[in-house]
């Protein structure tokens, strides 16, 4: 066989070209894989950041509204039908209190999960409805009107039919 004579600088670059081929394998089968692994943790890193920002700010609003109108009740496990019961009693009261006369009150059917309808007939001054109106804004519940029909009344007075939605 033919002897072969390696000098020093072929030596050299055998083992530079080893260690390159070592480093390439290892790029290849150790550290690429890693660094997807890393990029892909990163981008659901950000992706928690934003969402914990923006939990962190429905937060903030929550503790506004809470400080501007005070703790809300809890939802309460109370039958149907002393909830609308309870919701009559107040819209009566707050009848009373404005100086509306009360024509008629009549609930409609609903399973409450959407809220509570009635339908509402009173007769006064523009006044007296007003004070209703402001009466139903200061209530504890939310009581909304979803439609008013006005009709002239006796004298300055008018008559009106309400359609409330209320919530427990």
């Amino acid at each position: 066989m033919n002897n072969l004579k390696i000098t020093e600088r072929d030596k050299l670059l055998m083992v530079i070209g080893g260690f390159a081929v070592a480093f390439y394998l290892f790029y290849l089968f150790l550290l690429s894989p890693l660094w997807d692994t890393i990029t892909k943790t990163n981008s659901e890193i950000r992706a928690l950041q934003t969402e914990l920002k923006t939990a962190e700010q429905r937060v903030q609003a929550l503790k506004e509204i809470e400080a501007k109108f005070g703790n809300l009740p809890e939802k309460s496990i109370v039958p149907h039908e002393k909830r609308s019961l309870a919701i009559l009693k107040d819209l009566s009261q707050a009848t009373t209190k404005s100086k509306l006369t009360l024509l008629s009150i009549q609930p409609l059917p609903s399973d409450g999960t959407e809220g509570f309808k009635f339908n509402l007939s009173a007769s006064g001054s523009y006044r007296n409805l007003y004070d209703f109106f402001v009466m139903l804004h200061r209530s504890q519940r939310m009581i909304f009107v979803d439609n008013l029909e006005a009709t002239k009344g006796e004298e300055s007075g008018i008559n009106v039919k309400l359609l409330l939605t209320a919530y427990y």
